[in-house]
């Protein structure tokens, strides 16, 4: 698949393309608490952290704690996060799981992740809700520099790419505020003007 290289980082054609928009009416936030699909040979983990979210989320643990779902309190209080190294030796971060399927941060009760209580209650970390959960379904492999679509939860995910096609909304401008978080304006702004080589 043809790439863009924007700052360095390899942007997947179909980053310009898929026309994605989630519906939460519909799915309820699937991607947080349902099983990874059969013969998937990514990691069992919660959302994805940057290095400063895992520092953060450990640092403001006993904070999160009074958030996080009761069923899953005791998990998080022993080992809510992970890390490990890839094959690049890159170190990566992640929440951890309860029972090896949820998201320790995910509220199905409440119909949103933990961090994003806290916001409402006015106690917030300096994140509502962790970045790589919210670029979804763009996927950043700081390895490899690649920015790319990721095809992970499209069981789940087929109401966000109808109302995406629905209202002509492709995944890039919506995941508009997370990419602007990780890789800054210049960046968005630079993809927006590759983006016009792919409209059709």
């Amino acid at each position: 698949m043809k790439t863009e290289n924007i700052f360095g980082v390899e942007v997947s054609e179909d980053v310009f393309t898929t026309e994605f928009s989630c519906d939460y009416d519909v799915c309820k936030g699937a991607c947080c608490y349902s099983p990874l699909p059969s013969g998937s040979k990514v990691h069992a983990v919660g959302g994805g952290l940057t290095k400063d979210e895992y520092a953060e989320v450990l640092d403001r643990k006993k904070d999160i704690a009074q958030y996080v779902a009761p069923e899953m309190a005791k998990k998080f209080h022993r080992c809510p996060t992970c890390q490990w190294n890839t094959e690049e030796g890159v170190t990566e971060y992640a929440m951890e799981t309860y029972k090896g399927v949820v998201c320790l941060l995910s509220r199905m009760d409440r119909g949103c992740c933990a961090i994003e209580a806290m916001h409402e209650d006015g106690k917030g970390l300096s994140f509502s809700i962790p970045v790589n959960c919210s670029l979804y379904p763009l996927v950043y492999d700081p390895g490899k520099k690649r920015l790319y679509v990721s095809h992970l939860w499209d069981e789940q995910c087929g109401a966000a790419y109808e109302k995406g096609r629905r209202e002509h909304v492709r995944a890039y401008e919506f995941v508009k505020d997370s990419i602007l978080r990780l890789f800054g304006e210049p960046f968005y702004e630079e993809l927006c003007k590759r983006a016009k080589e792919y409209e059709r």
